[in-house]
């Protein structure tokens, strides 16, 4: 008696196929990889006034399952922004950020960027605020970026049409 395979039996048989060379080879699927992971996140107002203060509070947890070594949080407004200052809460300020070293599974760190709102033309009404969060030993920066939109509203003296 002759067998034949059906198109779902070699669709299947191909599968157990993947699967099995995937495991000889060592690869986990991204759930079950471990290791520190330090994701950003940005929080503020979406909407100043011009010549007005605006706060942007960046956060890193570590969402991993190991400790974040060499954790620094960092941000960035556009230049027409004027006056800024950097609060580091629990870190200590270094260039452009804020150093926290080790971060433990689940914890967190913040710092808060405080900017004075100043727009040149109509083109700067519409800008964003980014921040970051990095960690020497992360295995996954594809999160290490957040962002904020931001509007901004009043008059601007001497804006062109």
């Amino acid at each position: 008696m002759t067998r034949s395979i059906t198109r779902s039996s070699r669709l299947l048989a191909s599968l157990l196929l993947v699967v099995f060379t995937v495991m000889l080879a060592g690869v986990q699927p991204a759930s079950a990889q471990t290791g520190a992971d330090i994701a950003a996140s940005i929080a503020g107002n979406r909407q100043v006034r011009i010549g007005e203060n605006i706060t942007y509070t960046i956060t890193g947890t570590n969402v991993g399952d190991e400790v974040a070594t060499g954790v620094v949080l960092s941000g960035w407004g556009p230049d027409w922004f004027g006056e800024s200052t950097i609060d580091c809460l629990t870190g200590t300020p270094g260039e452009g950020g804020c150093i926290y070293g080790d971060v433990q599974p689940g914890a967190s760190v913040s710092m808060t960027i405080t900017l004075k709102a100043t727009a040149g033309n109509k083109r700067e009404r519409h800008m964003y605020e980014l921040g970051w969060a990095t960690a020497t030993n992360d295995v996954n920066p594809a999160n290490d970026e957040a962002r904020i939109d931001v509007i901004m509203t009043g008059p601007c003296r001497g804006c062109p049409n």
